[in-house]
């Protein structure tokens, strides 16, 4: 049985003493307990009165709402624990640092390398595959072809819109590569 802590005692008193008052009121035979203390009958009144028992125990712990769980889902294989380190979180720290430096000091040439493998470099292999290759990836690079001949057909920004532009070039040149590719396989469906 769990040792119940000084408030519980004092519960525990308080409702003995109440139940004595009762059974006096009633004119039933009392357990003996006063303010002070407790009778060593205590005991045997208390076996013999399974109403006090049933009573003594509702007033110390209340009836509460049923306890509803829910079943989480097993996992069948533990997750790996993740751990840091003081060195891998030193190296890592370190190397944003240094990216976040060549950054600010080389943005310029940082930004006009972007856009010379985005307007330059990449349509090379574009082509390659629109003539050379067959099926999904000829009709990919084909529709990813277009946004740079429209682009380069009807205006090339200049200025400060031309990292946006290219930015956005690069994202087009996706989607319609995607779209040809789904155009060509419900054509050949």
């Amino acid at each position: 049985m769990p040792e119940l802590g000084f408030e519980g005692a004092d519960r525990i008193h308080d409702f003995l003493f109440v139940y004595e008052k009762r059974q006096l009121e009633s004119g039933l035979p009392t357990l003996g307990v006063t303010r002070g203390g407790q009778s060593p009958g205590i005991g045997m009144m208390m076996r013999q009165n399974r109403s006090f028992i049933s009573s003594f125990l509702k007033f110390v712990m209340p009836d509460a709402e049923p306890v509803r769980r829910t079943e989480l889902p097993r996992v069948p294989v533990p997750l790996p624990r993740f751990q840091l380190s003081l060195a891998r979180l030193m190296i890592v720290v370190t190397i944003v640092a240094v990216a976040l430096a060549l950054a600010v000091t080389l943005g310029g040439l940082l930004t006009s390398v972007f856009e010379a493998l985005v307007w330059c470099v990449l349509p090379t292999p574009l082509i390659i595959c629109a003539i050379y290759a067959r099926g999904d990836l000829q009709a990919f690079a084909i529709g990813a072809l277009v946004p740079w001949l429209t682009m380069l057909t009807v205006h090339v920004p200049a200025g400060s819109m031309f990292l946006p532009a290219t930015i956005w070039l690069l994202v087009l040149g996706v989607i319609c590569g995607m779209v040809a590719a789904a155009t060509r396989r419900w054509v050949v469906r």
